[in-house]
């Protein structure tokens, strides 16, 4: 069987200064249509906090009424698939599906631009559905919101990206227009379409958005304010009361001059599979705990990597032990992990391009929200090939230091207040 090595690449088509960008594999048989618009909490003021995701969630509200109420109806015959989400920095909206109906998901995705005009109590109806979004998640009370005011203390990034029923009711639909006008600009939105698509079939697409001439608007470049005490805090343990116990520990990241490669080759080494080093210390060789949840918060600038996890209140301690020698070994040199994490990026490079959703999103997110260089999945494999073992001890050295750490715990006070000098003990002054 002869072997066809199809990797190919990104391509820049522009509209009314609208930057769409393809990455065609017509081998598949479907395709990803995502509209990526930069704003969030991250470009929020307090008193509008949430405004750009309720938005997001009236987009589909407006288009069921454009639409005589028939949005999911149409959706649901055609067997495409529309979703959105707001992210701290950026909304995604995407439509995925066949490319026999690329062209009713254009006709669909250019209606997001038409001007929010719909009845006040479709509002007052979304305004609810927003604030049971809220309630539900119960943010506000978890471990991470209040771990997240210290981390990010004076920055917009602590903020909620849901917002508050407060500034839900304040927000009217004449706000809401006014803030679409300044949203969707031109310097701030591109168009990223991956699959079964090509030049040809975006003609609709590269029409309508000639059509609509958007304004311009000033960049957002996805630059978080830094903290005063980032990368200088005073080592301390956080409390917060609960009935169960629960440990999460956050780095300060200086992203300046660390690649995305280097920094989720870092990831993985600690946090994926179950071959990772805080999965083999703390589950599989002791039995302490038996999951943990971790992230990279990762804005141009700087970032946070964090980890938590759930652990009996007998067994904190000897976790903490276990954590905080694992970290010291860190410090003093990476003997093993990054070959194992490095295969998903370098041998397995080319399967991204099976799955236009994760293409999609990779080389949207990469490229155009992070500033990532590369422009193809050959280019990104070599990204990940030329981090070395003495890049990542320099990045662990400088991270893994306790002027960089935010330690919270959740769990009874009391208890936790009487084991507060061990713990930081343990944890904080035992990486001096």
């Amino acid at each position: 069987m002869q072997k066809v090595d199809f990797m190919g690449q990104e391509h820049c088509l522009s509209a009314g200064g609208v930057p769409v960008y393809l990455y065609s594999n017509p081998c598949l048989h479907s395709f990803c249509l995502a509209l990526y618009i930069k704003g969030g909490a991250l470009y929020e003021r307090p008193e509008e906090n949430g405004i750009t995701h309720f938005w997001e969630h009236m987009v589909f509200r407006k288009l069921n009424h454009l639409l005589d109420n028939t949005l999911y109806q149409r959706l649901d015959r055609m067997g495409l698939d529309f979703t959105g989400c707001t992210y701290r920095e950026f909304v995604q909206l995407k439509i995925t599906g066949s490319p026999v109906f690329l062209e009713e998901a254009i006709r669909l995705m250019l209606l997001v631009f038409s001007p929010l005009a719909l009845p006040a109590s479709l509002l007052d109806t979304e305004r609810r559905r927003v604030k049971a979004e809220i309630r539900e998640e119960d943010e506000r009370r978890s471990l991470e919101y209040f771990s997240n005011q210290i981390v990010w203390a004076g920055s917009p990034v602590a903020q909620s990206i849901a917002g508050t029923p407060s500034v839900l009711n304040r927000t009217t639909l004449k706000r809401l227009s006014a803030f679409q006008e300044q949203l969707l600009t031109t310097d701030n939105l591109f168009f990223y379409v991956t699959g079964c698509a090509d030049q040809d079939s975006l003609a609709p697409l590269l029409a309508g958005l000639e059509a609509l001439s958007l304004p311009h608007g000033k960049s957002r470049l996805n630059l978080a304010p830094v903290p005063a005490e980032m990368y200088s805090r005073k080592p301390s343990v956080h409390i917060k009361h609960s009935q169960y116990c629960f440990v999460r520990v956050s780095f300060d990241v200086d992203a300046d001059g660390c690649s995305n490669a280097m920094l989720d080759l870092l990831y993985d080494v600690l946090f994926s599979g179950e071959s990772c080093l805080l999965f083999q210390e703390l589950s599989e060789k002791t039995g302490l705990i038996y999951s943990y949840d971790a992230r990279f918060e990762r804005f141009c600038n700087v970032g946070s990597l964090y980890f938590q996890y759930e652990v009996s209140q007998r067994n904190l301690l000897e976790s903490v032990r276990q954590l905080s020698g694992l970290l010291n070994r860190l410090r003093s040199g990476l003997t093993d992990g990054l070959d194992r994490v490095r295969a998903p990026y370098t041998y397995n490079a080319g399967m991204l391009l099976d799955d236009v959703e994760d293409l999609n999103w990779s080389m949207a997110y990469e490229c155009h929200i992070l500033q990532e260089s590369y422009r193809s999945i050959p280019e990104r494999r070599k990204a990940y090939e030329a981090v070395t073992v003495s890049d990542m001890e320099g990045l662990l050295k400088k991270l893994i230091r306790p002027e960089n750490m935010v330690v919270a715990l959740k769990g009874s006070s009391a208890r936790l207040e009487k084991m507060r000098a061990e713990l930081e003990e343990l944890i904080i002054w035992g990486m001096q």
